[in-house]
């Protein structure tokens, strides 16, 4: 995990939707590009990064395809702070841990067979990979709250 602080501009911003199908839910990222001293970065998140040419900014994120990947963010101009989506990866890890535990109990009866036990697989799996983003994420929130 690095820290990228410095001078926000070239500032680009989109909206990716997905879902919206048949009974589906729709989903809606915001998406900024900008560069900061410099160097290309993004910023993926439920809400709209508030940010603007000239403000100074600190990113904390990974580098990934050359390309600064900022998982927290903190306008120190405005001192508004943003995250690529810590409380959805929580309410998900709890989901797949929640789902893995039920499909064990639900289906524990020996007509179901190995199906329980791949039914929790499945949601542990997912549980698991939600664990592993929030801790990046949550890691990020940490490393930018400490240059405020």
């Amino acid at each position: 995990m690095q820290l990228l602080t410095g001078q926000a501009s070239s500032i680009r911003s989109t909206v990716t939707v997905s879902g919206g199908g048949r009974d589906s839910a729709v989903s809606t990222k915001h998406v900024v590009l900008l560069k900061v001293n410099g160097r290309q970065a993004m910023i993926e998140s439920d809400t709209p990064p508030m940010i603007e040419d000239g403000e100074i900014v600190v990113l904390a994120g990974v580098e990934q395809s050359g390309a600064f990947q900022a998982l927290a963010y903190m306008n120190k101009s405005t001192g508004v702070s943003g995250d690529a989506g810590l409380s959805g990866s929580q309410i998900s890890t709890a989901i797949g841990l929640a789902g893995g535990v039920f499909a064990l109990v639900a289906f524990s009866d020996s007509f179901f067979g190995v199906f329980s036990k791949l039914l929790a697989l499945a949601f542990f799996g997912f549980g698991a990979y939600h664990i592993y983003e929030a801790s990046r994420i949550s890691s990020a929130v940490s490393m930018v709250s400490r240059e405020a």
